[in-house]
C-alpha cells in the first residue's frame, strides 16, 4: 500500500513528525508511507522518508485533533496522559487506514551530512546556545519578554555564547536583536538551524520549532530550556527522549490557578510566562556547566 500522508504545517510540526515516519518503515517495511510536508528540506537525508510513488493508493491529510472543544477554544492532550504531539500522527493514521503503529522513536531525528558533522556553524570556544527569542505575532502568549532573553544573556555572555536564530518573516513572527547574542536571525536555512543544533551545549526557546529540534540525536550532552508557561500541558510536547539530550520544561499555573493546558493564543502580558524568572533559566543553565 502506498499512503500519502500530508502535513501541511509549520517547520517544527514535520520535526515532530520524524518519529512517526522511522516507526512506519521499521513496522510496515511491505508498505510506503511518504510523508508530504511544505519543507522537504528537512527530510534530507532520512533513510525512512521513500521516493515519491507515482501513484498512492491512500492519501492522509493529519489535522491536530483536539480531545474537546470548549466556548470555540480547542484542548489537545489534557485529559489523557498519553495523548501527545508525537503520538497525534499514529493516531490519525490508524483513524484514516486502521493501521495501527507503535511509537516506539522518542525524539525528531536529522541526518547530517559528513560537512555539518565535523564543523559547527558557529564558534566553538565557548560553550554555544541556539536561542529563539521571538513569537509568532498570532500566538503572543508564548512571548517570554525581550528583557528575560537579555538578562539571561547579560549574566551568562562571558561563558556561554548565545547564537540567536529565527525566522525574519514580516507580519508573522517578531525577533527583536537580544545584546551580547551572535545574530542569525533570518540567516539560517533549516539544515543550517539543525546543524546548529547539532553541535549545541545547549538550546534555550519557547514552545517552538527549537524545542523539538534539540531532541536530535547528539555526541555530546545537550540541555534544552523550554520557557513554556501555560499554554500547553506537559504532556503535549514534552514527550521526547534522547539518550545524552535533558529537557527543562519550564511552566506554571494558569491565570486561574490551574494546571497549564488553558490553550490560550491571544493573551499578551500572560501572567504565567511571567513568573518565570530570568533567575530560574539562569540558575538551569549554570547547574548544567558545573
Amino acid at each position: 500500500m502506498n499512503i500519502r500522508f500530508r502535513v501541511p504545517y509549520a517547520p517544527g510540526d514535520i520535526w515532530a513528525a520524524t518519529p512517526f515516519l522511522r516507526d512506519f518503515a521499521e513496522q510496515r517495511p511491505g508498505d510506503v508511507l511518504f510523508l508530504d510536508t511544505p519543507y522537504p528540506e528537512i527530510l534530507r537525508n532520512n533513510p525512512f522518508q521513500p521516493e515519491r510513488p507515482r501513484t498512492f493508493d491512500v492519501e492522509v491529510v493529519f489535522r491536530f485533533t483536539p480531545d474537546y472543544v470548549t466556548d470555540g477554544r480547542r484542548y489537545y492532550g489534557v485529559n489523557d496522559p498519553a495523548s501527545s504531539m508525537r503520538t497525534a500522527f499514529h493516531r490519525a493514521l490508524r483513524a484514516a487506514t486502521n493501521i495501527r503503529i507503535e511509537p516506539r522513536t522518542t525524539a525528531p531525528e536529522f541526518y547530517p551530512d559528513d560537512f555539518e558533522r565535523r564543523y559547527s556553524p558557529a564558534p566553538t570556544d565557548k560553550p554555544v546556545c541556539v536561542l529563539n527569542a521571538g513569537h509568532k505575532l498570532d500566538i503572543p502568549v508564548k512571548h517570554w519578554g525581550v528583557e528575560r532573553f537579555a538578562a539571561v544573556v547579560d549574566a551568562l555572555k562571558n561563558r556561554v555564547l548565545f547564537v540567536q536564530v529565527g525566522a525574519a518573516r514580516n507580519d508573522v513572527d517578531r525577533h527583536a536583536r537580544i545584546p551580547g547574542a551572535l545574530d542569525l536571525v533570518g540567516k539560517t536555512t533549516l539544515c543550517d538551524l539543525a546543524a546548529l543544533v547539532y553541535h549545541a551545549d545547549f538550546v534555550l526557546t519557547g514552545v517552538s520549532q527549537l524545542h523539538h529540534l534539540a531532541g536530535i540525536a547528539c555526541y555530546k550532552p545537550r540541555v534544552c530550556v523550554t520557557i513554556a508557561g501555560a499554554r500547553e500541558p506537559r504532556n503535549w510536547a514534552n514527550g521526547y527522549r534522547r539518550t545524552g539530550v535533558s529537557w527543562h520544561w519550564l511552566d506554571a499555573t494558569t491565570c486561574e490557578g490551574a494546571a497549564p493546558g488553558c490553550w490560550h493564543d491571544d493573551c499578551r502580558d500572560c501572567p504565567a510566562m511571567a513568573s518565570i524568572t530570568p533567575e530560574r533559566v539562569i540558575q538551569t543553565i549554570q547547574g548544567a556547566l558545573k
